[in-house]
Formats: structure tokens, C-alpha cells, sequence
């Protein structure tokens, strides 16, 4: 039901990713299902959009009618979305950032000194110089900036407090989502934000900033997925030894998988079956981090992500450890692991482990529990 305190989530797609068009590599694909950032956005993240709120008179319509009377429009569901009235307001929201060098950019009219980003830098760009340098970016970092005010700011008018901010973003769109949380907390210093990071790379001839790699005390968790056998030049990671925050106030968690850059992000049969595997497990995780942080998953988001136990987990890691060897033989590692040896994704297979095991005990336990006898006196 509707609150006062509200929670956005926010998803950043990659360099020339757009929700439209999905990632290129999978453009020949159902991009809506094989790509994560599209997928989520699509549908599994509930809430009202505020981008759309704000950019389509449609969408506006739309939402003023009874659930049952609704018709998403390109694909965006929001038949669940809850309004107070004939007011529309909902105590979830999400915000879907195309990536830079994608198309339909969303304008900007952010004072660019609130950012401190340049004039040219939130201007529009071409794709060649976005692609390389990642230009535009701070576009969206300053346009997420002004959704969230028009809408929570004390002036706005809808009485509500912005509480929870969920990021996820894949690629320089993982970057992205450091650059809002250092950006937006500016602005609403009490909001307490999480992040999910699938291989961050600044990437091409991007100079790195600090706000690129600090975390503000405001973030609670940081999940970094790293993918081991990026190949192309400029695609080295923020790896977590170089990310500046403090343990005390914020909780990171660093996870390696198989694969390159884009393997995390593409569910797709056509992809040879450790490859795939390994974008289930993220999928899996991503719907579990949004879960476990208030963002409003959509009713029928186990049609497209599957809920899975520990025990279905840890097959399913056991089979990426046991096909990587012949998936990633003929690939030549170009950055440093964070494991040794052949454990490239030790912590989150450990983990897995152990939730298999305790699931498995409490079942045992519970299966030999013998019910007392009731005996007439």
C-alpha cells in the first residue's frame, strides 16, 4: 500500500545500450528477456516510471485509469502500480537511463553547476566521442538528479521522502551508478543507497574521477560482479582495491564469474551453455539484490527470473566450474584475478555452499522430528 517513504530504483545501461535497442550483441535476439539492464526495466522493476511521468502525456493517461483498464505501452508494465486517488502517487518508483552513444538520450535541465560538471559534458555528443570517452554520461547523473527533486524535494508537493535508492548498472553503466550516488547525495543526504555492479569499467579514453570511485557513507551495500577474461583494450575494471569507502558504514562484496565483459548480462541459448549459465546466476542475483533492498518486483517477475533454491544454486555453480575449463580454454586472460588458481568465483560458490548445507540440515532435522504420541490418561 501507499507510504510516505519512498523507494526509486534506478537502472543504467551500458555504452550505446538503450532500452529501445537493448545491447548490440543481442539485438538479433529477444533483447527484452537476454539482457539484463532491458529485462529488468521491462519487466521485473514495479513503480511508476519517472522519467516517463514526467517526458508523456500518455503514459500520464494511462496511469490515471483503473489497473484493469490500462495498456502498457512498449513494453513498460505498470498495471500494478498503486495511486493515492486521483492523485498519482506511488511509494515505488523507477528511473531507466540509456547508456552513452545510445539513441533517444533524455534532454537536461539540471544547472549544470549543481553537478559541477561542464556545459559541453551535459550537452549532446556524438556516438563516436561518447563510445570512446564515455561523454554524457554526467547527463544522466544530472537528469536522474532532477527526477528525484521535481518529485521528492520539499517544494514539489507530494509529500513524500525519498528513503531507498537501489542502483544497478552494467559496464560504464555500473560506473554510472557510483556517479549518481555521489551526486544525488548532495541533495538528499539522509537517503540510504544500494548498488549492484556488473563489471564496471570506465572504458576507451575515459579519464577516471573520483566520484567514479568513491562510495559515499550513504551507500549501504555495494555488490560488484567482475567478469575474468575481458578482452578488449580499455576494458580493465574498477577493481575494489582502488574503490575509496568506508567499512564501517558501507557493506562491499566482490564476486568473480567466467567470461567476458558482456557474458554477465546475456541470457541466450545460442551462447555456449558455462557462458549462459553464468548470466543465470547473475540474473538470479540481481532479482534477489532489488528484492532484498524494497524495490517492487513486478507480479509475474519469476516468469522471466526464476526464484531458485541454494541447492539449484550451487548445481548451477558446480556446472560453471566443471564447463569453464573447455568455454575459456582458448581465451587469453588480459587482467589480473582476484583468486588464485582455478576458483574464479570462490566467495560467491562458497557462500552458495554453505546455504545449500543449512538448507539441507534444517530439512534433515525436520524430517527426523518425531511428533509426540497423544496417550489417553
Amino acid at each position: 500500500m501507499y507510504n510516505n517513504n519512498a523507494t526509486v530504483t534506478v537502472l543504467c545501461h551500458g555504452t550505446g545500450s538503450d532500452q529501445e535497442n537493448g545491447y548490440l550483441k543481442v539485438r538479433s535476439l529477444d533483447k527484452s528477456h537476454d539482457e539484463l539492464i532491458t529485462l529488468l526495466g521491462n519487466h521485473i522493476v514495479d513503480g511508476i516510471d519517472l522519467g516517463r511521468y514526467y517526458n508523456d502525456p500518455y503514459y500520464l493517461y494511462e496511469l490515471s485509469l483503473p489497473p484493469s483498464q490500462r495498456q502498457p505501452k512498449d513494453n513498460y508494465k505498470y498495471a500494478n502500480v498503486e495511486t493515492r486517488g486521483s492523485e498519482i502517487i506511488d511509494s515505488h518508483y523507477k528511473i531507466v537511463l540509456n547508456g552513452p552513444g545510445a539513441t533517444n538520450r533524455p534532454p537536461c535541465k539540471m544547472n549544470p553547476q549543481q553537478l559541477t560538471a561542464s556545459a559541453e559534458s551535459l550537452a549532446q555528443t556524438s556516438r563516436t566521442k561518447a563510445l570512446l570517452t564515455g561523454k554524457g554520461w554526467e547527463n544522466n547523473v544530472a537528469y536522474t538528479c532532477q527526477l528525484l527533486q521535481q518529485h521528492f524535494s520539499p517544494t514539489a508537493g507530494t509529500g513524500q521522502t525519498l528513503k531507498t535508492i537501489n542502483l544497478v548498472g552494467w559496464s560504464r553503466g555500473a560506473v554510472t551508478c557510483n556517479m549518481i550516488a555521489n551526486a544525488i547525495v548532495k541533495c538528499f543526504p539522509q537517503v540510504t543507497i544500494n548498488i549492484f555492479s556488473v563489471d564496471p569499467v570506465v572504458g576507451g579514453l575515459t579519464t577516471t574521477t573520483q566520484a567514479m570511485v568513491t562510495l559515499p557513507h550513504q551507500v549501504n551495500f555495494s555488490q560488484i560482479i567482475l567478469a575474468s577474461h575481458a578482452q578488449l583494450p580499455g576494458f580493465k575494471p574498477l577493481y575494489p582495491q582502488i574503490m575509496r569507502f568506508n567499512p564501517m558504514t558501507t557493506k562491499l562484496a566482490v564476486d568473480q564469474f567466467p567470461g567476458t565483459h558482456s557474458t554477465p548480462v546475456v541470457r541466450s541459448k545460442k551462447i555456449t551453455s558455462g557462458t549462459t549459465l553464468v548470466a543465470t546466476v547473475i540474473f538470479h542475483m540481481a532479482k534477489q539484490f532489488l528484492s532484498d533492498h524494497n524495490s517492487r518486483l513486478t507480479a509475474d517477475a519469476n516468469q522471466y527470473i526464476p526464484d531458485m533454491s541454494p541447492q539449484e544454486l550451487l548445481a548451477y555453480c558446480n556446472h560453471i566450474s566443471a564447463s569453464r575449463a573447455q568455454d575459456y580454454l582458448h581465451i587469453k586472460r588480459t587482467h589480473a584475478t582476484l583468486h588464485s588458481g582455478s576458483e574464479f568465483f570462490t566467495p560467491y560458490h562458497s557462500r552458495i555452499a554453505a546455504m545449500a548445507a543449512a538448507a539441507e540440515e534444517k530439512a534433515r532435522i525436520e524430517a527426523c522430528t518425531v511428533m509426540p504420541i497423544n496417550r489417553r490418561a
